[in-house]
């Protein structure tokens, strides 16, 4: 009849008087109008906050399961409420513009200390990075995952090499093999093709950098009590050998007031030499105002992007840094082997490398022992071969990593810390160093009173949560093929070793 229901386990359960039938029927039909239409404007929110837009049910890309029925699949057998991921807008102020999606669950069973995280897709499927989906990775800062697709690359050309030798790579195929590399890299950094050179890692190219520059006796060279040591490694042996002074800017104990490392410059600086990420603490130095000050005093700006490049947008043109070097293995998801640096364009026909071999020839098979003639470019500090496929691989990265957007991952990465950040405050850890919006990246380091950073590092690892111990704290280091669920599991391991 028309008007009536349809429904046959309605018609049941009014000729059985059914009334548990009747629940059932009343509330599938419930739900199947939420899923539909979205719940009414004021109910429109989670305990996370608003959500606003069109709410599209999708199915979970970390356990991925078969669709399955409404009535079937609202809850499981612990009284959890299956996790559904809903697309919708950003909170607003959010930078980048970057599309998140959270999942809606009912509170947890057991009491949980702290708000449990809002949960987020990473950027790129699981399969894209297979390892991502076999832990949760939080260790960039150390080792990056590598991408599916730079890994085939250079599977493909190591196989092709050792199949056939110089019928696959030639004379003319070496002396063009880090095209590709240096002409994604310009597009990374701001720069065109010929500022940029590729080396086996990132310590060579700034012992060479060190080298070409030579501060004299009276001159000084300015860096952290903090940075990575390779960063001033090289400056330091320089000064021992031409007796210029090394002065650093005190942390206290993580952090550096980027006062204090102005207030080091003065007219006899040579060189101000820095991490643009500090990697113990994360802390994000401000390259704009570093170069204006240093260039105030006529020095130079050099910068290791090591912990920066492939997580935090970097304009070489707009912050006017003099040299920029990188490793590859982190942040940009490539190989260990390789490295990039920016040579600004008014260094590149005056500085001369400090390490220098065929390749850094203009035309590298002339083979004349004879001359040395450099090129006008930053390629002048390219010296020998190298393992070439790492080169290829880290490419194949860059790329992939300018296809998603850096701005976008920067957002994404910058989430990721926000909830682990808000979960460690939670549990009473103390973060090393608290860090202002401004100068907070992916890298989220903390201290645990009472816990031994390593032993705590020990027990995440052992349990497939891929961290770090830095002294005496644990640092944690998402990136793009990291999701809510990978912060939530490692907060998860920090209250069983606690517990």
């Amino acid at each position: 009849m028309a008007g009536w229901p349809q429904h046959d386990l309605f018609w049941r359960a009014a000729l059985r008087v059914d009334l548990p039938a009747l629940f059932l029927f009343a509330l599938d039909i419930c739900v199947a109008f939420v899923v539909s239409h979205g719940l009414p404007p004021s109910d429109q929110h989670n305990r996370h906050g608003e959500i606003s837009g069109t709410h599209t049910a999708v199915n979970s890309q970390r356990n991925q399961r078969p669709p399955t029925s409404t009535a079937n699949s609202s809850c499981q057998a612990n009284g959890h409420r299956r996790l559904t991921h809903i697309q919708h807008a950003p909170p607003s102020g959010f930078p980048g513009g970057l599309s998140l999606s959270h999942r809606v669950r009912s509170p947890p069973a057991r009491p949980h200390r702290g708000v449990r995280p809002e949960p987020m897709n990473p950027l790129v499927n699981k399969d894209v990075f297979p390892g991502s989906g076999r832990s949760a990775y939080l260790n960039t800062a150390s080792i990056a995952l590598i991408c599916r697709d730079a890994l085939s690359a250079m599977e493909r050309w190591q196989h092709e090499l050792a199949e056939s030798g110089t019928l696959s790579f030639d004379e003319a195929a070496e002396a063009t093999v880090f095209d590709p590399l240096r002409e994604a890299a310009g597009r990374l950094f701001n720069a065109r093709a010929e500022d940029m050179a590729v080396g086996s890692n990132a310590t060579e190219l700034l012992a060479s950098v060190a080298w070409a520059l030579m501060p004299a006796p009276d001159a000084n060279i300015v860096s952290t009590s903090v940075t990575f040591p390779t960063t001033i490694y090289p400056f330091m042996r320089v000064a021992r050998h031409t007796g210029s002074e090394v002065r650093l800017a005190q942390g206290n104990p993580d952090y550096v007031r980027p006062t204090d490392l102005l207030d080091l410059i003065d007219e006899r600086t040579s060189v101000v030499c820095i991490s643009h990420v500090e990697y113990a603490s994360g802390q994000l130095f401000d390259l704009e105002l570093l170069a204006r000050v240093t260039h105030e005093h006529g020095a130079l700006l050099i910068v290791d992007a090591t912990q920066s490049a492939g997580a935090v947008p970097i304009d070489v043109a707009a912050s006017s840094v003099d040299v920029l070097v990188t490793s590859g293995y982190k942040w940009l998801c490539g190989p260990f082997g390789v490295a990039l640096m920016y040579l600004a364009p008014h260094l590149q026909g005056t500085l001369d490398p400090g390490i220098v071999g065929f390749r850094s020839h203009d035309d590298m098979w002339d083979l004349n022992p004879s001359r040395m003639e450099l090129p006008d470019a930053a390629r002048r500090f390219e010296c020998s071969t190298m393992a070439y496929s790492a080169a290829i691989g880290l490419a194949r990265s860059v790329e992939h990593l300018l296809e998603i957007g850096i701005a976008e991952i920067f957002a994404h990465n910058r989430s990721l810390a926000d909830l682990l950040i808000d979960g460690l405050r939670a549990r009473g850890a103390e973060l090393a160093p608290e860090l202002k919006n401004g100068e907070r990246c992916s890298i989220v380091s903390a201290r645990f009173v009472g816990c031994d950073a390593k032993d705590l590092a020990r027990h995440l690892n052992a349990h497939r949560v891929a961290v770090s111990p830095r002294g005496d704290v644990v640092r944690f280091s998402p990136h793009l093929y990291n999701d809510a669920a990978d912060i939530e599991r490692a907060l998860d391991e920090i209250d069983r070793h606690g517990d």
